[in-house]
């Protein structure tokens, strides 16, 4: 699944498109909202991207993506072994930085989305997951916490944008290290 933050959102012409849900979020301003998709696959992440995206009327399309904005997309794991989300989170962790280099630099210091490397986490790595659930903290750019409650990895990441070829390539680059971290 996929959530977006957006602000100076003046209407929706059709309303919320299929697929998403519309919820307040209190560290928004401007009229913002945050949009909550179905799981979806990669596939069809892509086109609800884009059909949110186009319905968007924006009251000042320079405020709609602040730094208080971002995507957060949710992998499902619940498939995979204990094992395989460990290295999951031992593959991304050796390529933090690069995720880091594909995103707005404002999020590299983003309260809500702290790179490993800044955290004490990487000391509890070799703990079971179970044990590293339970001292995960939820602002981190890689969360694990939803992996107990919703059988997913959030990647907070993502600056808040519009556009469908960035978006794409995260998704892309998401699904190089789900492919991955199943080998």
């Amino acid at each position: 699944g996929v959530e977006c933050e957006i602000e100076s959102i003046l209407d929706i012409h059709g309303g919320v498109p299929n697929l998403w849900k519309m919820t307040e979020d209190g560290s928004l301003r401007n009229s913002g909202h945050e949009f909550i998709s179905a799981p979806l696959p990669d596939h069809l992440a892509r086109n609800a991207f884009r059909d949110l995206h186009s319905k968007l009327i924006y009251r000042n399309p320079q405020e709609a993506f602040s730094e208080r904005t971002s995507i957060h997309v949710h992998m499902n794991v619940q498939s995979m072994t204990e094992a395989q989300v460990r290295t999951l989170l031992l593959i991304y962790a050796l390529f933090e930085p690069v995720f880091f280099d594909m995103v707005d630099d404002s999020r590299k210091h983003n309260i809500h989305c702290v790179p490993l490397t800044d955290t004490y986490l990487p000391s509890l790595y070799k703990l079971p997951l179970n044990a590293l659930l339970s001292r995960w903290h939820k602002y981190t750019a890689l969360n694990l916490i939803p992996v107990s409650h919703q059988g997913t990895v959030e990647f907070r990441h993502m600056h808040g944008h519009n556009s469908p070829a960035l978006f794409d390539e995260w998704l892309h680059i998401l699904g190089n290290l789900d492919r991955l971290s199943r080998q």
